[in-house]
């Protein structure tokens, strides 16, 4: 709902948003009801508290076109009512630009390293950090398999089908790291491990440079290293990465050699 009349500034001429329940009804000649049920206990009391003013819904749902909630309204211009053809909803309208879609891999165990652990440090600046963001989606992604229900990946094609849709990914887990650069997907690692652990060593070992060891993982390193993961350049770098996974792995070649060797 929105009530109009001239916007409050603050003391530097910036616009200063009024919440509902704070506004004086006394200062508005119109509201605006947008969205929802026009239906209800709180509908009627706004009614009330705003008689005085010219009151519109739109883009409403109406179930009882004889209720008073609905009565009451000075006009009502419904996206759904029992008489009349539904209209689209008025969301389809607003024009909002796209944003990157980034995969979040966090980690809370990884009792082996013991004391040099920082996991929960660094979960809360991550936190922190990414709450503080909003030109990106962010989307948690668990690596962990779960086949007793869909709000967990079954199989691993369902995981990396994810994390290959995403434009960057940032992770604490080693596996993160892997499947992102698997999949051309730019990364930004933090280790949560003292002196560095699995995070750096995998980071090493694709020559990869977005890694931010878990001490120094502060919002001014996080936004300059997805902000290079996001660029052509860090683009560029994961798809190179990328290719160098279409090789067996080391260890994979030293296993056969220690297979033939005991035949």
């Amino acid at each position: 709902m929105a009530a109009v009349h001239p916007p409050r500034s603050d003391e530097h001429g910036r616009r200063r948003d009024v919440r509902y329940d704070d506004a004086d009804p006394a200062l508005y000649t119109h509201v605006i009801f947008v969205c929802g049920p026009i239906h209800g206990a709180p509908v009627a009391q706004m009614h009330l508290r705003f008689g005085r003013c010219r009151r519109i819904a739109i883009g409403v749902t109406v179930i009882d076109e004889s209720a008073p909630e609905v009565v009451d309204f000075d006009a009502v211009i419904a996206r759904d009512a029992p008489s009349g053809s539904p209209s689209t909803d008025l969301s389809a309208t607003v024009a909002v630009p796209r944003m990157p879609l980034v995969g979040v891999l966090l980690a809370t165990g990884q009792k082996e390293y013991g004391d040099k652990r920082a996991h929960e440090t660094v979960l809360e600046t991550l936190d922190e950090w990414l709450t503080s963001r909003t030109d990106c989606v962010f989307v948690e992604i668990d690596t962990r398999l779960d086949p007793r229900t869909w709000r967990s990946a079954s199989v691993p094609a369902q995981t990396e089908s994810l994390i290959a849709r995403c434009d960057a990914v940032v992770t604490m887990r080693m596996h993160g790291l892997v499947l992102a650069l698997k999949n051309a997907v730019p990364v930004v690692a933090v280790d949560p491990v003292e002196g560095g652990g699995k995070v750096s060593d995998q980071a090493s070992a694709w020559s990869w440079p977005a890694l931010i060891a878990g001490e120094s993982a502060t919002a001014d390193a996080l936004d300059r290293n997805l902000r290079w993961a996001l660029s052509d350049r860090g683009q560029w770098f994961a798809r190179e990465a990328s290719l160098g996974a279409e090789h067996a792995p080391e260890q994979l070649v030293r296993l056969d050699e220690l297979l033939d060797s005991t035949l």
